[in-house]
């Protein structure tokens, strides 16, 4: 809400708002909420204060600007019955941390809250074999997101985060008709890409990603883009993979020459 200033708040957008609905889960479980924001927020669940993001706050990063570092409390929740959930919100003014970030610094601030029932690795994966047995055909989904790759870092691995490629391997056992779907920026360790009958590299295309993925799986438009860089097997396959971090600030191009392609092709396709 950075450009959000209503009715009635004052020159310096200081306002505040109470949001409520209700929550009525569908399977019993513990469920973790999380929230963070740049302002100050009070959560609760059926009257009773559940994260209080207002006197304790801690700094943390946010995609535009600073936040308060995301609290996560979980809490037991019972099949089919109604939740009251309150949030009680002051917008960016009343920010209770010192930045020094010109986003921070104007507007209405911003709120983020979400909630995840908790399940193991093992009941995703389970989940999906099941569901894999069940159809005649598979669209799985992979890839990573802005949290493992985004401007101002660098990957601490090549692979996909979590234990994606169990997923995928287990799931191709499952049904063998399975079009693969990875959504990445940069190239990603592919251990089952010789056993995918079809495999789609999505990248990050925002709001109508599904769409044009879509139009791609019912043929309505040809795959037809390049790719724009290489994808390795692995990451020992990289041009600078032995010399990537720099010697006391130097940076080292131990490919010599043969930087980028130039390596892959005398590498992969000897003359």
């Amino acid at each position: 809400m950075f450009d959000y200033s209503p009715k009635g708040a004052d020159k310096n957008k200081l306002f505040y708002w109470d949001m409520e609905g209700d929550f009525t889960p569908e399977v019993t479980g513990e469920y973790a909420f999380q929230e963070s924001c740049l302002g100050t927020a009070l959560v609760f669940i059926d009257g009773e204060l559940l994260i209080d993001d207002k006197t304790n706050q801690v700094l943390s990063l946010a995609s535009i600007g600073a936040s308060s570092q995301a609290q996560t409390k979980t809490v037991h929740m019972e099949a089919g019955k109604t939740y009251k959930i309150r949030v009680e919100y002051g917008s960016g003014k009343t920010f209770t941390l010192t930045t020094n970030d010109l986003v921070s610094s104007n507007g209405g601030g911003f709120l983020t809250i979400g909630y995840n029932l908790q399940r193991t690795e093992n009941d995703l994966i389970n989940e999906a074999i099941e569901a894999a047995k069940s159809v005649e055909k598979v669209v799985l989904c992979i890839g990573t997101s802005y949290d493992y790759e985004s401007e101002g870092f660098d990957r601490k691995s090549m692979d996909l985060p979590g234990n994606q490629d169990r997923l995928v391997s287990e799931v191709l056992k499952a049904n063998k008709n399975t079009i693969i779907i990875n959504q990445s920026g940069t190239p990603v360790t592919l251990p089952f890409i010789d056993t995918t009958p079809a495999f789609i590299q999505a990248w990050f295309n925002g709001m109508e990603s599904g769409n044009a993925i879509t139009d791609i799986l019912y043929g309505t438009v040809n795959p037809s883009g390049k790719l724009p860089l290489t994808f390795p097997r692995k990451i020992q396959d990289n041009p600078a993979y032995l010399t990537f971090k720099s010697n006391n600030g130097h940076v080292i191009y131990g490919e010599d020459v043969f930087t980028g392609w130039n390596w892959l092709m005398k590498t992969w396709l000897p003359l």
